[in-house]
């Protein structure tokens, strides 16, 4: 432990585990993008499925590229502790919405839910990394 009261050591393994989990999350999300497509966007939009998918997993890239642009000044200010939880929330959070998406029938309303929570995990996957 430091003199300030941060055991960095500590800190430093839950920052490996959150960048472990956001790897196992991205192959999580690869792998059922295809399920994603055939049980809620086919039903919706069987021509504009694909693109669909598309769409959400390019959430997950915007909310990483959100948190990387302003993840650092946020960091200073809040803490890493306090950022982590953020992270967690948003893996939590995210992973939430999906569910409930997967739950409704297929509508525009699952489409939105999906996107909704694949920016949030995109968001939570960011903040470690900044």
């Amino acid at each position: 432990m430091s003199s300030d009261g941060i055991d960095r050591s500590r800190l430093y393994l839950i920052g490996n585990l959150a960048i472990f989990m956001i790897g196992l999350g991205f192959a999580v999300r690869a792998n059922i993008a295809s399920e994603i497509q055939v049980s809620l966007f086919d039903p919706v939009n069987l021509a504009e499925s694909a693109s669909m998918v598309g769409q959400v997993l390019g959430a997950t890239f915007l909310g990483f590229a959100l948190t990387l642009l302003t993840g650092s000044a946020l960091l200073d200010h809040i803490g890493m502790k306090r950022m982590l939880v953020f992270a967690a929330l948003g893996y939590i959070g995210g992973s939430l919405i999906v569910l409930a998406a997967a739950l409704a029938p297929p509508s525009m309303v699952s489409y939105w839910l999906v996107l909704l929570g694949f920016l949030l995990t995109g968001l939570g996957w960011g903040l470690p990394g900044s």
